[in-house]
């Protein structure tokens, strides 16, 4: 997940919207049935997310990229007219005066961006300073992948590579999440818990059907670290810490 998204208020406002609409849907199943339950409108939520953060960055481009590549192509057509006069220079020449101080400050803001981390985490044994101080060795090109669909057919365009990378790790990671029906999946999870030996006591089964406060959930949240790897829905803690500023923000 592109992090410069979560740094979106538009983005960030849809997936609120979305959360708000999914506590309503929650709040107002008056039958749970095994195709409308909490968990499975939670997972549309997250679904919903998934694809609203991957919307917004096919078209959410930094401003400073965006209009150095405007002024380039603006100067490229400016070369490439026919008959050069002294207006076409002084446009050319305007233009790439345009383009080099944008690019000054796209450096400038990577140069304070590097100096602030390195003030925060480059004495600190953490894991960006794992890899400032890791050798970086070449990776090699991947220049095709073989489609799997039996054709063996080599793959070469971008998209279709990505598309086929991502298609195969998904494939592996509900290689053996089937789904099974109700009566199976409880008879499965009785049979399970008939091998658990340990019991709670009823202090301790009181103590685990109290509902989780609001206190509890920021703490857990606060002291989740970042930087991790998402899990199988692909949502990072870096999120859930967002939309809760978020919340704290709009609170205040």
């Amino acid at each position: 997940m592109p992090p410069h998204v979560l740094k979106d208020k538009t983005a960030m406002n849809k997936i609120t919207l979305l959360g708000v609409k999914m506590v309503e849907e929650i709040a107002s199943m008056n039958e749970r049935t095994d195709d409308r339950n909490p968990q499975t409108i939670f997972k549309k939520f997250k679904d919903q997310v998934i694809t609203t953060v991957w919307d917004r960055a096919r078209v959410l481009v930094p401003m400073l990229e965006a209009k150095i590549k405007k002024l380039e192509a603006q100067l490229v057509s400016e070369m490439n007219k026919e008959e050069a006069n002294r207006d076409q220079n002084v446009a050319a020449a305007t233009i790439e005066e345009k383009i080099q101080i944008l690019e000054e400050r796209r450096h400038q803001q990577v140069r304070y961006t590097t100096a602030a981390m390195n003030r925060i985490h480059g004495e600190t044994v953490s894991k960006y300073w794992t890899a400032l101080n890791k050798a970086k060795t070449p990776r090699d090109t991947i220049l095709g992948l073989r489609n799997c669909d039996g054709s063996g057919r080599i793959l070469k365009d971008p998209k279709k590579m990505a598309s086929l990378a991502r298609k195969y790790h998904n494939d592996i990671q509900w290689e053996d999440l089937t789904p099974q029906a109700p009566t199976e999946r409880k008879k499965n999870i009785d049979e399970a818990l008939r091998e658990v030996k340990c019991k709670l006591n009823p202090d301790q089964a009181n103590f685990m059907s109290k509902r989780l406060t609001r206190e509890e959930v920021a703490f857990a949240l606060a002291h989740a670290e970042t930087g991790k790897a998402a899990g199988i829905n692909g949502i990072p803690y870096e999120l859930w810490k967002a939309l809760d500023q978020q919340f704290i923000d709009e609170k205040e």
